[in-house]
């Protein structure tokens, strides 16, 4: 028998309805996993189940959707996955478990989640642009991001890791237990089902980035097995067509390198930037070198 608290006041029950077999988590109450095949003896106790889970986020959003202002911010996916409408304005959203209370909806009227919706939020810092745009933003990086109740009960919550851009992360299947890397994200629509359990990581360099007088030789390797290197030398986001990276590059003058790591049946990891400046003079100040894909400069 598998025993989990899961919303406060909610208790799911799991019992083998034959033979004996474990479960890896509790799935929750209304999941479409519970709708498919297999038998399960299902006890619900009193009380009443916020049934909203996050389904879906994208924390490195780079031309992908946009806002209202055209913006193209990161933005997070719920689903209601029970048989009763929620009203979102009872919740706390944050992206520091230390501090639930961080935001919540500002409404005149009930933001209703109907049973089976989903629902997008635009997690901006630019709570003025409308009532699903939080104070907080979600780090490409890795972070939290929670939903608590009135009381502060976690209702959900996501600990997710380095992302990469235009790569959501979310449940499969839709309101389910585990996470995927999505390569093709669906805001406000059911999860794909091409789905990647892995998300590569970034290049190894021999050297870093820096300012030099003497040339140098920059070596590149993936530390993955089957793994490949793509690069650019044009500033532009490396794809799956981009050269191969097979030998080290001789530098000897100014250049900007930006390194991938691809592999089939795997997610895309993030770009790796290398600034090469070469100068013949000491500067006072520190350099700061901006590198960005050229198509996003310009609007």
């Amino acid at each position: 028998m598998n025993l989990r608290l899961l919303l406060y006041g909610f208790l799911v029950v799991f019992l083998p309805a034959y033979g004996q077999f474990s479960l890896p988590d509790t799935i929750p109450f209304g999941s479409p996993l519970l709708k498919g095949s297999g038998e399960y003896v299902v006890q619900e106790m009193e009380g009443n189940a916020i049934t909203v889970v996050i389904n879906e986020l994208l924390a490195k959003n780079s031309g992908g959707i946009r806002d209202e202002a055209g913006d193209d911010d990161d933005w997070f996916e719920l689903l209601n996955y029970g048989d009763e409408p929620v009203n979102l304005n009872t919740l706390w959203f944050t992206d520091n478990k230390s501090k639930p209370c961080k935001w919540r909806i500002l409404s005149d009227e009930p933001v209703l989640l109907n049973p089976g919706e989903y629902m997008i939020f635009w997690a901006d810092d630019e709570p003025w642009e409308g009532f699903n745009h939080t104070t907080f933003k979600l780090s490409g990086d890795g972070e939290y991001l929670g939903i608590y109740s009135g009381d502060l009960n976690v209702v959900d919550e996501s600990f997710f890791g380095v992302q990469s851009p235009n790569v959501s992360y979310g449940r499969f299947p839709d309101g389910g237990m585990s996470w995927f890397y999505f390569d093709n994200p669906t805001p406000g629509g059911p999860n794909d089902r091409l789905v990647n359990e892995y998300l590569l990581p970034l290049p190894h360099s021999n050297i870093q980035g820096g300012i030099f007088t003497d040339p140098v030789s920059l070596q590149l390797t993936t530390g993955v097995d089957r793994g490949e290197i793509r690069y650019t030398l044009d500033c532009s986001d490396p794809d799956k067509h981009s050269q191969l990276f097979n030998d080290a590059l001789y530098i000897d003058s100014t250049t900007i390198v930006r390194a991938r790591i691809f592999k089939e049946g795997a997610v895309d990891g993030p770009i790796l930037s290398l600034s090469f400046l070469f100068e013949d003079h000491d500067y006072e100040n520190p350099v700061f070198s901006l590198v960005a894909d050229p198509k996003n400069l310009y609007g």
